[in-house]
């Protein structure tokens, strides 16, 4: 079943990384990729019979995970250790709930979701954002 902040997230999430692919650098659109790949997959690969999204997207959460701390060390940018940080969080989320099983699984989708997901995009936004306001005061600088 799909609710309303699922969807919400992922018509936000083709916004930012569409307009990071769009108008951003390098960087910011390396950084949308990562993050839409991990999305699609997870969104296409998650299991539907009622226990949590499954053992692949912890798979996929953790190879973002670590894709993200490699690409922050690379990049040394301070929005990409961000969303590496909130991909650790969604990892431990999902260690948490295998581990402690006191968790409950509203508790545990919507920590997952929110880290994984509202939370990772975050940065990425806030970096285009910034990026923009960057490129309109250089504009007023130069007089173009």
């Amino acid at each position: 079943m799909i609710y309303t902040w699922a969807i919400l997230s992922h018509v936000l999430a083709v916004i930012v990384c569409g307009y990071a692919f769009w108008r951003g650098g390098s960087v910011e659109r390396y950084g949308a990729a990562i993050i839409a790949v991990s999305w699609i997959l997870s969104t296409f690969l998650q299991s539907n019979a009622g226990h949590g999204p499954g053992s692949v997207v912890v798979c996929i959460d953790v190879l973002t995970m670590l894709i993200l701390l490699y690409y922050s060390e690379r990049t040394r940018a301070l929005w990409v250790a961000c969303c590496a940080a909130f991909t650790v969080l969604a990892v431990l989320t999902h260690v948490a709930f295998y581990t402690a099983r006191q968790m409950s699984l509203v508790a545990y989708i919507t920590a997952a979701g929110l880290f994984g997901g509202y939370c990772l995009l975050l940065p990425l936004f806030i970096r285009m954002i910034v990026l923009e306001w960057q490129r309109f005061i250089s504009r007023r600088l130069t007089g173009v």
